[in-house]
């Protein structure tokens, strides 16, 4: 599925408004279309005669059942020729079998595939180790209590649209509705004077050719200088980037000094939901890197912009360079097999392989292959007929010139990155042959009497285990440092990674050489919002994965939970993963159907991970935050149990308003919640359930307690539709809403304000007309980006604000 949700550019990636319903019915229709197609890079059973893959790790789950998980280590091929080959044939196996020809091309054997072989000078990078601690991760604070980007990971950072230096704050606006939408893409790369050009002259240059799909996107860029002591912020510069019909993904404020940024970019494609799956749609993707000198905050100017095709995954800075991922579909644009004018065969095989391998180019007219076929790795390549082979690329970006310092690619696909501080791991979900098709959709009426709820009791050590889950997720691991990389190791385990885009990054750690990985298991949920959900007792929820490089390119599954010592299941029957937070030794989980339980896994012995506590209440969390070492933050919503087990779309609850909870984790066998406060009605949301860019929080001292701040769309208007047990709300208002998190004797969470500036009207009675929510804490300030806007106000008295700026 990694392919439509990543490509589609969900509206909440681009700074749309989707109301909960409508993207729980996108993200519904996703998994059904995976289901029952394997589409795009995601499905299909391995090709056993093309790779001879390495032995498979077998976990031991009770006497007599075990589950293999096959590692499946990354080869280089022979040449490029036999890259082109492999290439050719796959080509040929979707477009024989998908342009409604007869006939499954079967791939002929490959050449003996042959081991990585590093070059005489490479850098050994396996001892490379994570120490993190209680502290790993979440807002980084500066000396003058700057708050900056809310990271996993501390030490690596991750493109946002708000940066700030705690002078100056820089706000990227991605604008919607600029463009107008027309049949079929066909969009140049953008090409740059290599002279240095003022900021407002961005993309000025650009060749857009016969784009027939996007016009060029404007992205607003603002620099505010920012009064701490009064609460205020002064525009110093404003101007608006045409980059050729491309998407801001995000920035980094990097250089001396802090004296550049570093903007990442990427084309829509033609990827509307209407022709998602055709294939010609998904192969005229761009994306583009530019470098901004901003050393002259009133003066800013592009001084240098790289070039290449395909679409950026994910990226992250640590250090002196961008680490980033990017995926390049290889569709020859003259070959469209829905209008062919010569067979495919002698489509195929006049394709030149070497024009549509993903080039890099920079602003002095220089280009380089972002990816060789002469070096490139290779999976397992499904024989599934809907497979279409993409080149994933992992570069390293050096940010002072944005060249490439480094790169390794593969014929597969990818769905998330993580990295720590020394390592990335490509990550991609996909389905076996023999789970493609999906149950049928049953329809289950609400029932005329409330049924009661019967608990199911929790599985004891001679209940059965859970089955293997039809999905696998395979993990590629590459060591970094300095801007080189190495190929560390595959493997795969069972499960999927769920959640939005931000959040499958949380359900990995790594430290000290170990990766834990957390999965939900597709074979105790629904792929439909009207199925019922699968509550058998014999199927755990959640998996919970270590694994560790074992040399000769294998990624070792050294330790699973539930296993045959500890067979207790991490969720409870027909439950599913909302939350997910690593610090330290331990892992916390929520997961949820009609209650919410908070799992606390302790990794103290990383090869024996072991259940320590647990705690069942009302309502989940989407995102948990550290404080300090005794207690965690979480943010989700409260929820309504429903006596006849359905609730919404069959999960047992009703979802009410947005819920802060403080939970007391000094005991990992009896986590505690503190307090929880909930605001709004059924209907509110917050930008930060589904994006911890979102949160703002500043930990306390031991004259203050922490802050928190993050946006809420504020629901609570009564309505009466006249059929719903527990109605939605009606939009009231939008704003920053501030919490104080005492931390010390008296735990607790206090409400210090809100700064509402939105509120429904009759001119707009629903809901607010910016988005993506973001504030900055410095000194005794706080600021609000909201939308393209800036308001500030003073710690305690947050409703008198300056703004909009």
């Amino acid at each position: 599925m990694a392919q439509f949700q990543q490509s589609k550019n969900l509206p909440e990636n681009n700074g749309w408004k989707v109301s909960a319903t409508t993207r729980q019915c996108v993200q519904s229709l996703a998994i059904a279309l995976s289901l029952a197609m394997t589409a795009c890079s995601d499905g299909g059973s391995s090709s056993a005669n093309s790779i001879e893959p390495s032995s498979p790790t077998t976990i031991a789950l009770q006497p007599d059942v075990t589950v293999e998980t096959q590692a499946r280590k990354l080869q280089e091929f022979e040449s490029a020729e036999a890259f082109e080959q492999t290439l050719k044939e796959t080509l040929l196996n979707h477009y024989l079998n998908q342009g409604g020809q007869s006939g499954l091309v079967t791939p002929a054997p490959l050449p003996a595939p042959q081991q990585p072989q590093g070059a005489a000078d490479s850098v050994d990078l396996s001892t490379t180790t994570l120490a993190t601690t209680a502290e790993s991760g979440g807002t980084v604070q500066l000396s003058n209590g700057l708050t900056t980007t809310n990271l996993q990971e501390a030490g690596v950072d991750e493109a946002d649209r708000v940066k700030s230096d705690g002078r100056f704050l820089f706000v990227l606006d991605n604008t919607p509705g600029r463009g107008v939408a027309v049949p079929f893409p066909i969009i140049d790369l953008p090409i740059v004077l290599p002279e240095p050009l003022p900021i407002d002259q961005v993309g000025s240059t650009d060749t857009i050719g016969s784009s027939q799909f996007y016009q060029p996107n404007s992205v607003d860029l603002r620099i505010l200088e920012l009064d701490s002591s009064n609460a205020d912020a002064t525009l110093v510069h404003e101007s608006t980037l045409q980059i050729g019909g491309q998407s801001v993904d995000g920035m980094y404020l990097t250089g001396a000094d802090n004296n550049a940024l570093v903007l990442t970019s990427t084309s829509h494609g033609g990827a509307y939901w209407g022709y998602w799956d055709v294939p010609s749609f998904w192969g005229t993707t761009s994306s583009s890197i530019h470098h901004l000198n901003v050393a002259d905050r009133n003066n800013p100017s592009l001084t240098e912009t790289a070039s290449f095709d395909g679409q950026i995954i994910s990226s992250r800075v640590v250090g002196d360079y961008m680490y980033l991922v990017s995926r390049s579909s290889l569709i020859d644009p003259v070959f469209n097999p829905y209008e062919q004018t010569v067979s495919v065969e002698e489509a195929v095989a006049a394709l030149d392989i070497t024009s549509v391998m993903p080039q890099y180019h920079l602003s002095d007219g220089s280009s380089s292959p972002l990816a060789s076929a002469a070096n490139c790795f290779v999976t397992d390549l499904p024989q599934n007929s809907y497979y279409l082979p993409d080149i994933v690329t992992l570069a390293a970006i050096n940010l002072s010139d944005l060249t490439v310092s480094d790169s390794v690619c593969y014929l597969g696909s990818v769905e998330t990155l993580y990295a720590s501080t020394s390592a990335a791991f490509l990550a991609n979900t996909f389905y076996r042959n023999d789970f493609a098709v999906p149950l049928p959709l049953i329809e289950q009426p609400l029932p005329v009497e409330p049924l009661p709820v019967v608990e199911p009791e929790r599985p004891s050590p001679q209940q059965p285990l859970p089955p293997v889950s039809s999905a696998t997720t395979e993990i590629h691991q590459f060591n970094f440092r300095d801007g080189e990389l190495e190929y560390t190791g595959s493997g795969q385990v069972d499960g999927f990674l769920s959640g939005s885009s931000q959040q499958r990054s949380f359900r990995f750690s790594h430290v000290d050489g170990y990766l834990r990985v957390v999965t939900e298991n597709d074979a105790a949920v629904s792929a439909f919002e009207s199925t019922p959900f699968d509550t058998s007792p014999e199927r755990s929820p959640v998996f919970v994965s270590v694994m560790q490089p074992a040399g000769e390119g294998v990624l070792e599954t050294v330790a699973r939970l539930p296993d045959e010592s500890q067979p207790l299941h991490i969720g409870k029957p027909g439950e599913q993963l909302h939350a997910s937070r690593f610090i330290g030794n331990k892992a916390y989980l929520v997961t949820f159907r009609q209650t919410d339980p908070l799992y606390v896994i302790d990794f103290s012995n990383p090869e024996r991970p072991a259940i320590a506590g647990e705690l069942t209440i009302e309502g989940y969390s989407d995102y948990l935050h550290p404080v300090g070492e005794n207690f965690l933050l979480g943010l989700g919503r409260g929820a309504i149990p429903d006596a006849s087990g359905w609730g919404d779309n069959g999960r047992g609850a009703f979802a009410t308003g947005i819920k802060i909870s403080l939970f007391d984790i000094s005991n990992p066998n009896d986590p505690r919640e503190i307090q929880a406060i909930e605001i709004g009605k059924r209907g509110s949301n917050a930008e930060s359930l589904f994006d911890h860019h979102g949160v703002t929080f500043r930990p306390g001292t031991d004259s203050e307690p922490g802050r928190l701040a993050f946006g809420i769309d504020v629901n609570d208007i009564p309505t009466d539709d006249g059929f719903s047990q527990v109605p939605f709300h009606s939009w009231r208002e939008t704003g920053l809403h501030t919490f104080e998190i005492h931390s010390g004797n008296n735990p607790g969470i206090v409400e210090s304000g809100k700064m509402i500036v939105e509120a429904a009207s009759p001119q707009n009675p629903w809901g607010p007309t910016r988005f993506g929510d973001r504030s900055v804490l410095v000194d005794n300030a706080v600021f609000y980006i909201h939308g393209e806007q800036v308001f500030a106000a003073l710690w305690g008295s947050v409703e008198n604000y300056n703004g909009p700026r």
